[in-house]
């Protein structure tokens, strides 16, 4: 990491983000996955063989580095952005050592909600067809936590977990880590 340069590293659930990856996957032209979900979660997700490959080997690495330069390296989850919006943009503002008043944190935490995400990805997307460009469908999908129970079955729960527990170890992430939501 450059001296000076401050890096946010913003980790989500393994379950949210296999879900998440799943729709992903199915609607991006580029990789055209037609295949079920229970495919997707075992032969794929759990398996690492997805863009931006093995999700405990990329957080185990930045988790590594966050604690070598805890002064460089922010970890801050999705959950905890969707718990408490406005504090965790002041808690990123304040370590990047970025002076915020109200006005500034309040237009950040309002430009940053899920709906006015959707909104500007909405403006962007209508820009972008009116010129023929390929507009990426669902990519502002759900945004909450937790929404991972609409889709793992019992048995493919347990089965992550246990995966999850077992990555978690060989990788040396600490669980609390990754907050299930549910």
């Amino acid at each position: 990491i450059p001296k000076g340069a401050r890096v946010v590293v913003v980790a989500r659930n393994p379950k949210d983000t296999a879900v998440s990856l799943f729709h992903h996957s199915r609607d991006v032209e580029v990789f055209r996955y037609s295949g079920d979900w229970p495919h997707f979660l075992s032969a794929l997700f759990l398996q690492g063989k997805v863009e931006h490959g093995d999700f405990w080997s990329w957080h185990a690495g930045w988790w590594r580095a966050q604690q070598e330069a805890p002064q460089d390296i922010l970890w801050v989850t999705y959950e905890e952005l969707k718990a408490d919006l406005a504090g965790q943009v002041a808690r990123v503002a304040e370590f990047c050592n970025i002076e915020a008043d109200s006005d500034v944190l309040g237009g950040t935490v309002a430009a940053s909600t899920f709906e006015a995400m959707r909104r500007t990805a909405a403006e962007e997307d209508a820009r972008k067809e009116a010129r023929g460009e390929w507009v990426k469908k669902n990519h502002i999908r759900v945004g909450k936590a937790g929404g991972w129970t609409a889709h793992f079955s019992e048995a493919e729960s347990a089965e992550f977990d246990g995966h999850h527990a077992a990555r978690s170890q060989q990788e040396s992430l600490p669980l609390h880590l990754f907050a299930f939501g549910a």
